[in-house]
């Protein structure tokens, strides 16, 4: 309650030297806020974000606990205090807050979905619109810049009309092309010129020139929020723009080179073919040397990963020598042979233009397709070395592999769809880097982009959060404190043995404790010992178990062993669990726990029955199919939709699932949902599965590409 007077604290300060400080606060007078006495306006709930726009809310603690703790108490703060918007929470979040080690983000565009996502996060469950991370030892960022194959008539349109800076940037890059291209480029790309076709964006004189505009754009936006990249590298003509942005070109001779490339490219000879095959680069190198001034390497995406490109009977011989193997091979749908001795007639004339451009030392380190290094200064500033940018392989492999030994952790990808991202996992070990695309192909374009921004950010990557909420009109409010975690260190009296720390308020003896750690930890086995329960009896514990998980985290969750929770935290549990209901530590920990106990101790049929409905349902929620029976349990991934951006989401929320590490092209391996579920028991029980012949699959692409659809082909050659 108020106090009828104002309210008072002293406080007082003792220096060791004999220097003291006193300080009396004294509660300040309420201000009328409406003085000519008319009657102010009620609040009025912002549940929408600003013309629809994404926003992050971004928290972070010193654990994982703590860090679901500030989601129960911001969640019931925002519920009770609706007078705040939406982009007022995500200011005050990012800006006024401390960014702790253990981080997530929230992202949404109305109240109702942020308010699901920090439910989610409170209860450790997997959710589309909160990212997680850890800034413990946050290592480098690289941006990466898309190469030909990614593009997609009205690319970038809805950053143009969301972001100004994008917009800006865009139109300014457009402008330059302007005398070197038959349409403006700005027409071409965003569709507002009714008169020309729309697929003119897949002709590679616009083809170039548009990924140009789009990737250069974006990366002004993301250096506008402060992400500022450590590394750069490109795929192809993607280089090109790595290579503006780390200062090698001003953007006119960068324009007009671009602008040249992608003309003569266009013009070569248009009888060659490429073809992608599962191969590492020497497998397929020893083969060619039959082919020799017919075919070469055009490009080298990963371990088992090569296409080559040449003439059309060359390219089908060596396609046939791996089909005969066993390997997955596809000819790739592009107009002409790049990166191939069919691009020979046109270097003389590109290098003449390259030579008349003026070159700079490079801001910031640039890998190189051509070496799979950090290219030098002198290397950047040749005329030389970008015509044979032309004509040599794209060794995207090598790179990202230097990429990793130079500490990045972080991977952004620029360009309008995922094409690096799979690409460049299939080159990294499992579990040491994030890889992140921007924009992805049928996705919302400002959505996508802010939760790249945002995952970044809860991997340790800087970001200016004030820069991003800049402009909209957003202000600093009021935010629930750190949820501290209170933990009493008070020795138990008494004549009983030693008594240890088991959760978060109580002490146990240490049998008690290791039998509580068990349970969390789903640990069948070691339960049934305690309990002493013969192994005929073990099967009983497979349903109770996760339950008695569950009750021991709401049990030692529920007070502290003091007493009561003070007054303020009292409020908030009690509208917390209101709200969110069970408060427990992890659900996604105590499913992993459910499955383990389940593979170990049910029958084969239960098990695989499952396991297949796991699979089956995460794939339906990542294709957007409303009900896990929309996926048959024999269909192929490859022909129901998948592309590799969307495979490698499934991969990733089957490791949380499941606890495993798989491989980032586990559902190229195991193609349909009952052999991926058959895989998954495989690994879940530690044994070696039988042997049995490959599942067949129908002509797709190779690990190379993890793509579905056309956009993806040209992206290792253009």
């Amino acid at each position: 309650p108020t106090p009828h007077r104002p309210r008072r604290a002293a406080i007082s300060a003792f220096g060791i030297s004999g220097t003291n400080a006193h300080v009396i606060l004294e509660e300040a007078q309420e201000q009328d806020a409406n003085p000519g006495g008319t009657a102010a306006p009620g609040p009025v709930p912002a549940d929408t974000a600003a013309a629809g726009l994404p926003v992050p809310w971004l928290l972070s603690a010193r654990g994982p606990q703590a860090l679901r703790d500030q989601a129960r108490r911001l969640r019931a703060h925002v519920t009770t205090h609706p007078e705040s918007s939406l982009a007022d929470i995500g200011l005050s979040l990012a800006t006024t807050r401390t960014a702790f080690e253990h981080r997530a983000a929230v992202i949404g565009t109305d109240r109702s979905t942020l308010l699901d996502g920090l439910a989610a996060l409170a209860h450790g469950r997997r959710s589309p619109v909160v990212a997680r991370g850890s800034a413990t030892e946050p290592g480098r960022t690289a941006f990466m810049f898309t190469g030909q194959g990614s593009q997609r008539p009205g690319m970038g349109r809805e950053l143009h009309t969301a972001y100004p800076v994008f917009a800006a940037a865009f139109d300014e890059i457009c402008a330059h092309f302007t005398p070197h291209l038959p349409h403006p480029l700005r027409d071409v790309v965003l569709g507002t010129d009714p008169a020309l076709p729309n697929d003119l964006v897949h002709e590679t004189t616009y083809t170039q020139p548009a990924l140009f505009a789009v990737e250069v754009a974006l990366a002004r936006l993301l250096l506008h929020w402060g992400v500022v990249p450590d590394l750069l590298i490109g795929h192809s003509v993607g280089e090109l723009a790595a290579a503006h942005v780390a200062g090698v070109w001003s953007l006119p001779d960068a324009t007009a080179l671009v602008a040249a490339r992608a003309r003569l490219m266009g013009s070569a000879r248009a009888d060659g073919a490429m073809v992608a095959i599962e191969a590492c680069l020497d497998e397929v190198t020893a083969v060619l040397t039959e082919s020799a001034g017919q075919a070469s390497i055009a490009a080298a995406n990963g371990p088992r990963a090569t296409v080559i490109s040449g003439d059309r009977s060359a390219t089908d011989q060596v396609a046939n020598h791996f089909r005969a193997a066993g390997r997955r091979v596809r000819r790739l749908r592009v107009s002409h042979a790049f990166h191939s001795p069919h691009m020979d007639g046109i270097l003389d004339r590109f290098h003449k233009i390259a030579s008349t451009i003026d070159y700079q030392a490079p801001r910031i380190p640039l890998v190189s397709n051509l070496t799979g290094h950090t290219a030098t200064p002198d290397q950047l500033r040749s005329p030389d070395y970008w015509t044979d940018h032309i004509r040599h392989p794209v060794r995207f492999h090598d790179g990202i592999h230097h990429l990793h030994t130079l500490g990045v952790t972080t991977y952004l990808e620029l360009g309008p769809d995922a094409i690096l991202t799979p690409m460049a996992h299939e080159c990294l070990p499992v579990g040491v880097a994030t890889v992140t695309p921007l924009l992805a192909r049928g996705r919302p374009e400002p959505s996508t982009l802010v939760g790249g921004l945002a995952q970044a950010h809860v991997e340790g990557t800087t970001v200016d959060w004030g820069a991003f909420f800049a402009g909209g009109g957003a202000r600093a409010v009021p935010l629930p404190t750190y949820a501290f975690q209170h933990t009493n260190h008070w020795l138990s009296a008494g004549p009983r043995g030693p008594r240890v720390h088991a959760g978060t308020h109580r002490s146990f003896e240490p049998d008690e404790a290791r039998f509580w750690d068990a349970v969390e930890q789903g640990d069948l086995d070691a339960v049934a010992g305690a309990l002493r329960l013969p192994a005929a009896e073990h099967p009983a514990l497979v349903s109770v178990l996760p339950a008695f998980a569950r009750w021991r985290r709401e049990h030692t969750a529920a007070t502290p062993s003091g007493g009561s929770w003070p007054a303020d935290v009292a409020d908030v549990r009690a509208t917390d669990l209101t709200d969110l209901g069970d408060p427990g530590e992890s659900e996604s920990a105590t499913d992993v726990a459910a499955l383990r106990v389940l593979v170990a101790t049910a029958d084969a049929e239960e098990v695989g029955s499952a396991l297949l409905d796991l699979v089956r349902r995460h794939a339906a929620e990542v294709l957007g199919h409303p009900s896990p029976q929309d996926i048959g349990a024999g269909d192929n991934f490859l022909e129901i939709g998948f592309s590799s951006f969307t495979a490698l989401e499934v991969r990733n929320r089957l490791c949380e699932a499941t606890g495993l590490l798989l491989p980032p092209i586990v559902m190229y391996d195991h193609p349909t949902p009952r052999a991926l579920a058959a895989h998954l028991r495989v690994e879940l029980a530690g044994q070696p599965g039988p042997s049995s012949a490959p599942v067949p699959v129908p002509a797709g692409p190779p690990p190379a590409a993890r793509t579905l659809d056309g956009s993806a082909v040209e992206s290792r050659v253009g």
